[in-house]
């Protein structure tokens, strides 16, 4: 017995693909499909670049904001290496990050940002126990960085390595459903919150 590929070949009508509505009408709807399918190759492209202008015009206010305050330079709490930089934002606001192996953390304190940034390399160790589904284009960014996690049977997680956005739910398409709904709303796992993780 063939393949399905050969069935449909033999007999178009059966196949669902060539159907538009309840019409069989398989030239209209390899049309369609093709218009479909350049239609989210073209969003993804002006999503890319989008996300690059908002991000260069970030990345440019953040380094002005960083020379500004930088505060000290720790002892990482992760590595041990005295490249963890602590910079004030405002009264109120202290950010950490390490530029040997890439830790980060905010918080109220400066305790309270190496705190959360000590907390941040401890969720990173738990997604060694979690599953890579699979890889995926980033609903944001359209970049081929979105990891998909199992964690346990009813939960994933995903998240960008290229601009950061995530999601997560009870299947690997809510959590990806989820992250799309978060586009141009600033949020990065990278940039959680102690209580978050």
């Amino acid at each position: 017995m063939g393949e399905w590929s050969d069935f449909f070949e033999d007999f178009p009508e059966h196949n669902p693909a060539n159907y538009v509505g309840d019409r069989f009408a398989p030239q209209e709807a390899k049309r369609l499909r093709e218009q479909e399918a350049l239609y989210h190759e073209q969003q993804r492209r002006l999503n890319s670049e989008i996300f690059g202008l908002i991000r260069d015009s970030f990345l440019k206010s953040e380094h002005k904001k960083k020379l500004a305050t930088m505060v000290s330079v720790e002892r990482c709490v992760q590595c041990g290496e005295m490249k963890m930089y602590l910079y004030q934002l405002d009264n109120y606001f202290f950010r950490c990050e390490c530029d040997k192996c890439g830790i980060h953390g905010k918080g109220k304190t400066k305790e309270a940002a190496l705190t959360a940034a000590l907390t941040f390399a401890e969720s990173q160790k738990q997604k060694l126990n979690a599953i890579m589904v699979s890889v995926e284009y980033c609903v944001q960014c359209g970049e081929m960085k979105m990891n998909v996690y199992q964690f346990h049977e009813n939960y994933f997680s995903c998240e960008c390595d290229e601009c950061g956005i995530y999601g997560e739910g009870e299947t690997k398409e809510s959590a990806l459903d989820l992250a799309e709904s978060r586009i141009g709303e600033g949020f990065d796992w990278r940039e959680k919150d102690e209580s978050d993780i």
